[in-house]
This record gives structure tokens, sequence and C-alpha cells, in this order.
């Protein structure tokens, strides 16, 4: 996590009202630790009025990135669960072909890379521009998708950071990003999914995504299985008539925002076709 500064204070007093020197510029802050409930103000000599959001968990966190962060989402209490609006939502799905042992999972994360845009500091799905609106489309509601369904609950974004606040949790164990779920293109097995036209062993995410919040209509992709990452790729082009002409150069697969997009794991091979 790069941040320029980082004001961390723990309060071992009974008294929880401070103004302490903070060397920030003047302005309201957002305290990372109650996921912005709670907002500091800075004078013009760099005096901070702190308090801690609870006082049996007396700490506070904010950065020179969560400045009058505040005040763009007043109106929202990131504490609770408020699904996202996607103002221009296509159908996108993903396939990565991986064969995995029995009893592995295989997640996706991705996004916008953070050197490409601003406002993704903040490293919350919610906050962060590089971050895209999702929603889990219904693949089935029988026993085989069991975990696939609870991890998909709350998984509001297509992110770089992992389990969001509100995300299902399947035996307690945290999904590690984005679930995808192994299909097969067989109507009399479990697991069948008519967007998988190829065969066995294709982990599928199938969501509505915001296109306007891509790259030109494109977005990274890369695959997480046990919390370890894919290793990088890299694919000049890809086959189909969806592919075309990468925004920028990245380590990680290249998806398209309404199409249908294959990968292999682990490999630049891909195609990206319409649905």
């Amino acid at each position: 996590m790069s941040f320029l500064q980082t004001l961390a204070i723990r309060n071992t007093i009974l008294f929880l009202f401070h103004c302490v020197p903070s060397g920030l510029p003047a302005g309201q802050y957002c305290d990372l630790i109650s996921d912005c409930a709670k907002k500091f103000n800075v004078d013009s000599n760099g005096m901070a009025d702190i308090s801690p959001h609870d006082g049996h968990e007396p700490f506070v966190a904010f950065t020179t990135k969560s400045k009058n962060v505040a005040r763009s989402i007043a109106a929202v209490h990131l504490d609770e669960y408020v699904p996202p609006s996607l103002s221009d939502n296509k159908t996108t799905v993903i396939f990565i072909k991986a064969e995995l042992p029995d009893g592995q999972d295989l997640f996706i994360r991705g996004g916008i890379d953070h050197a490409r845009r601003q406002g993704c500091d903040l490293m919350d799905a919610r906050l962060s521009g590089c971050s895209l609106p999702i929603r889990h489309l219904a693949v089935g509601n029988d026993t085989y998708f069991q975990k696939f369904n609870t991890w998909s609950k709350g998984d509001n974004y297509l992110d770089w950071y992992g389990t969001e606040l509100h995300q299902g949790e399947y035996n307690h164990q945290r999904p590690y990003g984005t679930p995808a779920v192994l299909t097969t293109n067989r109507t009399d097995e479990p697991g069948y999914s008519p967007y998988n036209t190829f065969g066995h062993g294709y982990w599928m995410v199938a969501v509505e995504m915001d296109c306007t919040r891509t790259q030109n209509g494109y977005f990274e992709i890369k695959a997480m299985v046990n919390g370890a990452w894919e290793t990088d790729v890299s694919s000049p082009t890809c086959s189909g008539n969806g592919g075309g002409a990468w925004p920028y150069n990245t380590n990680n697969h290249w998806a398209r925002c309404g199409y249908k997009n294959v990968f292999q794991y682990g490999s630049g091979t891909c195609s990206i076709t319409t649905l």
C-alpha cells in the first residue's frame, strides 16, 4: 500500500479527544479504521482535532490521500451494504482454462492499473477509481453452486484488493477476490453453463459490468489460486472478433467489457468474441 503520509494514534489514557500537531495540510480527512464513518479536521496550523471512532479500539488512521474524501461520500455510510449503481451495464463473461486439484478454487482480481488512473490510493473497492462495478449473474441454485453463490454475495466490484467488506464467507473461508465457478458444456453434468461451448476445466465469471469505468472498453484481470497470483503473461493480441489494440502494456490478461473473454491460466493465449 503506497501512502504519502500516514498518521496513527493510540490513546492509552481516558481522554479520547485531542488536539495534536499533525503536519498535514488543512482540510477534512477520512478515518480509514472506521471506513470513513469518522472524519477529522485539520486547521491552518496543522493541528488535528482527533477522537477515535470506538473507545474500545482507540485507533485512528488517515492519509493525505483521504483528504476531503469524507465530503464526497458524506451521504453514504460505508459500514452499510450499499450495492453500486451501474450506468452502462453489459453482460461480460470471463473464462479461465485451469486444471486444478480437487478442493482448490479460482478467483480473479482486476480493474485498471493504479499508475494509469487517479483516485485509486485508498485501496478500497468502493472508493477506488480503478475498480469496476459488477453484478453477478445467476448461474445455478443447486448444491454444486453453493460455495460460488455464497462468495458472490456482496462482491460488487472487480478490484485488486481482495475480500470486500460485505462479501460472503463459505465455511469461514474468505474469498481471495471475485469467485469463479468451474463449468462444463455437458448439459447432464454439474456445473453446466450455456456460455461454456468448450468443454471441461473452464472457470467462469459471468457478470453485468459498468463499461464506463473501463479503459476504452478494456480491463485487466489476473487469477488467484490458494492466495497465490497467477504468473505474469504477455498477450500481444487475442483471437476472435472482439480483440483490438490494448490501452497500455500489462503483465496481466486484457479482457473486454460486454464480450466473452477466454484465457488459459498462466498463458498469453486468449480469445475475445461477441456473446
